[in-house]
């Protein structure tokens, strides 16, 4: 029987392993679990933001407006500017969307390096073609050979699943080593990155002990054959206004990774309990 994972949502994966089949929570639906205090003020700009330039709109094609009108015309003139979705909403929606464009097309890239056929993607964004073209120029720097693209890891024990970016051949402080690598775009690596990474190697370390057997994982387990030396984050640009791309700043290694691992497994029975409670 094939160990294959399935998605059967947005939370978890379906996954069989020595004949038994189960859902394990998704890697980043665990992290959702993390308190983000740095969110409220930022959520809380955006929407002051909003408020700001669909006012500054509206006064521009009718200044009298203040003067003339009622503070409930004001008021209903600026709503029906803005809509009713949350300015912090739409701006997290546009950043996945590129998020996700530019980690298709790296991935893309990846699998034509490994032998695969190109997919058609469609139509991405300036700021998706700019991530690209950074990752290009990394690549090539670092003599990228990649072993894995997309991979799908799991630890039966724990009772987690995730999705590594890539597993590669680079060249990391002067020496080539086999790195696990996971893609993010934004303005900064943020500590949860180090969890996620830190779970993948868990897992797949798990899975060389445990899962070397099982017939959908044999195969690239094999191709690998040990454990990445390194887990590193890649951090590449979301916006086309952002500082150029700094290696020694936007390559991060995860250190001590199985420390970071032990806080992931907490924090997974953290999201259990929770999910528990409803």
């Amino acid at each position: 029987m094939s160990s294959r994972p399935k998605k059967p949502s947005a939370d978890s994966y379906e996954i069989t392993h020595g004949g038994k089949t189960r859902n394990l929570v998704r890697v980043t639906r665990v992290l959702s679990a993390l308190a983000k205090p740095a969110l409220i003020p930022w959520a809380a700009g955006q929407e002051r933001d909003a408020v700001l330039l669909a006012l500054r709109e509206i006064l521009t094609r009718d200044p009298k407006l203040l003067v003339h009108a009622s503070p409930e015309t004001v008021v209903e003139a600026v709503q029906g500017r803005m809509g009713y979705a949350r300015a912090h909403l739409k701006t997290t929606r546009d950043a996945m969307d590129i998020g996700t464009q530019a980690h298709a097309l790296i991935q893309d890239k990846t699998m034509q390096m490994m032998g695969g056929e190109s997919r058609a993607i469609g139509d991405v964004s300036d700021a998706a073609l700019s991530a690209l073209i950074v990752w290009e120029d990394w690549a090539r720097e670092v003599g990228f050979v990649p072993l894995l693209c997309e991979q799908r890891v799991y630890h039966w024990t724990a009772g987690y699943a995730g999705t590594v970016d890539c597993v590669a051949e680079i060249t990391h402080r002067g020496e080539r080593v086999c790195a696990m690598i996971d893609y993010k775009t934004g303005k900064a690596v943020y500590q949860e990155a180090h969890l996620q990474l830190a779970a993948y190697m868990s897992a797949m370390e798990w899975m060389m002990r445990y899962a070397c057997l099982e017939p959908g994982e044999k195969a690239w387990l094999e191709k690998i054959a040990h454990l990445p030396d390194v887990a590193l984050v890649l951090r590449l640009p979301k916006t086309l206004d952002q500082d150029q791309f700094n290696q020694d700043q936007d390559v991060v290694e995860v250190p001590e990774w199985h420390s970071a691992a032990d806080a992931f497994w907490a924090l997974v029975q953290v999201w259990q309990w929770q999910t528990r409670r409803g």
